[in-house]
């Protein structure tokens, strides 16, 4: 037999008297236990889609890091933006770190220690390049490691020098980042679609409309010449009194005759020409960093 304990309405009428354990959420079990596998549902779910998310957030370090703020919010944003498409098309890291001070570090060891300690570099042989600028001295370095060693070699890096620090000298820092980023996104599509940029691979510099209006001012200046030198040799052609070569043509065959000859020097020069020296055959040169990785790079004042 099935015990039920009544309770009266809040009209205080017998007639509304109604089961005690329905309308209170807990008269139901199959009613409770469907909320409870809804809301374990629900928590699944949202770790599915957060959980991913949260992780890939954690294990990816910043791609610019402004310590010394010369930047705005929106440049970072698009500098990231841009590095992305760098990295994700040629699996290399990117990074461009300012710093106020490096800390009585040299700027090498600083750029090598940062990117070493910092979670850099993609795949096992951690590949990127870093930027480093600090304000303090005013230095700048470029860091490379793993596959960008031999992408970046001491030729691409005296190009990259010939480039950037004039840019962070005037104070262009957002132009000085753009165009280590394209710089960087070249070198390793010439990389991976033919080999490095080296001596015997120079850069191909595009041609602009000041070089093309070079070659013509050159076009012109050589027809000129031309011109010039084609037309007196007709006018020589013309005259009937030709110039004799020699002088005896103007001396009578009885006349003076010379009978010795000496040579008498005046004076002599000495020319000195400085011998080249060996710059050696390309490459990249590498050291190693404080971590014990080997790193490439290139560094200075701007």
């Amino acid at each position: 037999m099935v015990h039920r304990n009544y309770r009266r309405s809040r009209s205080g009428r017998d007639a509304a008297a109604v089961p005690a354990d329905v309308g209170e959420g807990g008269g139901n079990p199959m009613l409770r236990g469907k909320q409870f596998f809804i809301f374990l549902g629900t928590l699944l779910l949202l770790s599915i889609f957060i959980l991913p998310a949260i992780a890939a957030d954690a294990g990816t370090p910043d791609k610019v890091v402004d310590g010394a703020g010369l930047l705005t919010e929106a440049e970072e944003d698009a500098l990231r933006s841009r590095i992305a498409e760098v990295v994700s098309r040629y699996q290399c890291d990117l990074v461009i770190v300012t710093a106020a001070s490096t800390h009585g570090k040299t700027p090498r060891a600083f750029a090598d220690d940062y990117f070493d300690e910092n979670g850099y570099g993609i795949g096992a042989s951690r590949s990127g390049v870093l930027l480093l600028v600090s304000m303090e001295e005013r230095d700048w370095y470029i860091s490379t490691g793993g596959t960008a060693i031999r992408a970046f070699t001491e030729y691409g890096l005296d190009y990259m020098e010939e480039r950037i620090p004039p840019l962070l000298t005037s104070g262009d820092y957002m132009e000085a980042f753009e165009t280590f980023v394209s710089l960087c996104e070249d070198f390793l599509r010439e990389t991976e679609e033919n080999r490095p940029y080296d001596i015997d691979n120079k850069i191909r510099e595009p041609k602009t409309l000041s070089d093309y209006l070079f070659y013509l001012v050159i076009s012109v200046a050589a027809g000129a010449v031309i011109a010039f030198f084609a037309t007196s040799s007709m006018k020589r052609k013309l005259r009937t009194a030709v110039p004799q070569p020699a002088a005896h043509a103007y001396i009578r065959e009885d006349g003076v005759q010379i009978t010795k000859s000496k040579d008498l020097y005046l004076f002599s020069s000495v020319s000195r020409t400085p011998r080249p020296k060996n710059t050696g055959g390309g490459g990249s040169r590498t050291h190693t960093s404080a971590g014990g990785r080997a790193h490439g790079g290139r560094g200075g004042k701007f």
